[in-house]
């Protein structure tokens, strides 16, 4: 490998920026970029080597976008003489290692290139795993490979959200059609709920032999992802009710009785009342904040005033157990 330390100016129109082999960062804001060559100038050059004759990027996707945005025609390169890609990436692979961490996704793209440009999962997982914080295992191996494949609606989703390596990878389950609809689904949801519409997504496609697109395109989910009443959260909010209706027929009943119960006896508010998960015993949990004596005799006092209405016997009602044990299964 030849000296590479010695920058030259290029003529940016030279690189033929069709030519991704080498890019791990797809979605990405140049802004604070262009600001800063805007005022100091590119400190740092691209990374180029040749391929068939033209100029290839080898590193610097992100300083390249933000000269391209301010009308930069040409700019610095470290020049790369080394025709095999595997050991061209490895080179940028490990200059990046020591100045930055890596995102989930470029995780993923790291080792789908290392993989196609031939090594060996055992190596990737040996040598390249640890390195980017990720347990040496074929199930991490796989899963990134598989992330690195996804659709570009669920790559921009997990990027623009910071998705988790849990979620994302969920999303590989999903066909690319099915993602066109999950995906607006997902996004104003927290990541715990996120993690339930996807698992009960898979559980009721499966059940029902349908596919998940099939199943959000019925009338009563379309008439709420098309209803003008509600603000998107809402929307992504009572289908995901919906669907835990669909997947938990009785399990959701019971919860929606009990909660019922609760206003019909207006149970107090700071104090909660919580029956066990699945309601799997007869075992209920009350509990209140206190920080002094006198505002716990008032909790007491409170549970003893609900205590006595009628409609108390209401929340021990119980559901039978044996059709709960199947549906929880």
């Amino acid at each position: 490998m030849k000296n590479i330390f010695e920058p030259k100016q290029l003529d940016l129109h030279k690189l033929n920026l069709e030519d991704t082999r080498f890019r791990i960062s797809e979605f990405f804001s140049s802004d604070r970029l262009v600001l800063s060559i805007k005022k100091i100038g590119l400190l740092h050059p691209l990374l180029v080597t040749l391929r068939e004759g033209r100029f290839v990027l080898v590193s610097g996707w992100k300083r390249l976008s933000a000269c391209l945005k301010l009308g930069i025609s040409s700019a610095p390169v470290l020049i790369l003489d080394e025709p095999d890609d595997l050991k061209a990436f490895l080179f940028t692979l490990y200059e990046n290692l020591a100045g930055r961490e890596f995102p989930l996704l470029e995780k993923a793209e790291i080792v789908s290139r290392l993989y196609t440009f031939g090594m060996a999962g055992s190596r990737i997982m040996k040598n390249i795993l640890p390195l980017l914080q990720v347990p040496p295992t074929a199930f991490y191996l796989d899963s990134f490979l598989s992330l690195s494949k996804l659709d570009p609606i669920a790559k921009k989703a997990i990027a623009g959200k910071n998705l988790p390596f849990l979620i994302a990878r969920m999303l590989v389950e999903f066909q690319a059609e099915d993602l066109e609809r999950i995906i607006p689904l997902l996004l104003p949801l927290g990541q715990n709920k996120q993690k339930e519409v996807l698992e009960d997504l898979l559980e009721i496609s499966k059940r029902k032999n349908v596919s998940p697109r099939d199943f959000l395109e019925t009338p009563g989910i379309q008439a709420v992802l098309q209803s003008s009443k509600w603000p998107p959260v809402q929307k992504s909010e009572r289908v995901r009710l919906a669907l835990r209706r669909e997947r938990f027929p009785h399990l959701t009943a019971w919860e929606e009785n009990f909660q019922l119960a609760l206003r019909e006896l207006r149970w107090p508010r700071g104090i909660s009342l919580e029956p066990a998960p699945y309601f799997e015993t007869d075992d209920m949990e009350a509990s209140f904040r206190f920080r002094d004596e006198r505002e716990f005799r008032a909790h007491l006092r409170k549970l003893l005033e609900v205590s006595s209405r009628p409609e108390f016997q209401k929340i021990f009602i119980r559901p039978r157990r044996t059709s709960k044990s199947l549906e929880k299964n």
